[in-house]
């Protein structure tokens, strides 16, 4: 599983995620986005491009359901974009769009991001 920041604009940072986002790779890696953005990281609006993602297990989720409360709890937002089949198809079957802003494409990220923006 990889992070990295694609790009920061507007006030919205782009975070792109790569490989597979399981309880193997959540251990190793601890709070990723912490690890790429600091420690106020959930103070920012961030828009997390999932398109690479190939596999995502229920510790993903558990992940994602985390960082969204911490998000919402710092004042910054979490939107999902661009999921990649196999977690698009996950999420839904967990009805995950009930939590989670998400978008089907990067341009509709960013217009949610700033109808959202804190």
């Amino acid at each position: 599983m990889k992070f990295s920041i694609k790009s920061q604009e507007n006030g919205l940072t782009l975070v792109e995620v790569f490989g597979d986002l399981c309880q193997k790779r959540l251990a190793a890696d601890r709070e990723p986005l912490e690890g790429l953005l600091g420690d106020e990281c959930y103070g920012r609006r961030v828009l997390l491009d999932l398109h690479g993602v190939e596999t995502i297990d229920s510790s993903g989720i558990g992940w994602l359901l985390a960082s969204h409360k911490k998000f919402r709890s710092g004042g910054g937002l979490l939107v999902l974009h661009s999921l990649s089949p196999f977690a698009r198809d996950v999420m839904k079957i967990l009805n995950m769009q009930l939590v989670f802003k998400m978008a089907d494409d990067e341009a509709n990220a960013k217009r949610l991001a700033q109808e959202n923006g804190t």
